[in-house]
């Protein structure tokens, strides 16, 4: 298996569930997690994925979903690891409303 041409190994992890408030917990119906982790042969991490799915209903009427993926790039900046860039992709609906926020960071390392 390889990971951006060069050799890796995925991880795919279970987050387990969520810890939701007690309020929450009755509005959700459903939630999914999932972790997944490309590293390299030696260990080191190279990107992470993080998704989420949830959905539910408020007053038997409203029913809404929500999804969330937050992707990580690492890199080897002299003998520590950081974070190179982030993505993170939300989005929902319910009550008759849409929306979704892409928010990108990516680090400039300087030398």
């Amino acid at each position: 298996m390889s990971w951006n041409g060069q050799p890796a190994r995925l991880l795919v992890l279970d987050p387990g569930p969520a810890k939701l408030k007690e309020r929450d917990r009755k509005y959700v119906k459903n939630l999914e997690t999932s972790l997944q982790v490309w590293t390299a042969p030696d260990g080191t991490p190279l990107e992470s994925l993080f998704q989420m799915k949830l959905s539910g209903r408020a007053m038997l009427v409203i029913s809404f979903e929500q999804s969330a993926i937050d992707k990580l790039v690492y890199a080897r900046q002299g003998d520590r690891l950081v974070v190179a860039s982030r993505e993170k992709v939300e989005s929902g609906s319910g009550g008759g409303e849409k929306g979704e926020t892409t928010t990108s960071y990516t680090l400039q390392l300087l030398r």
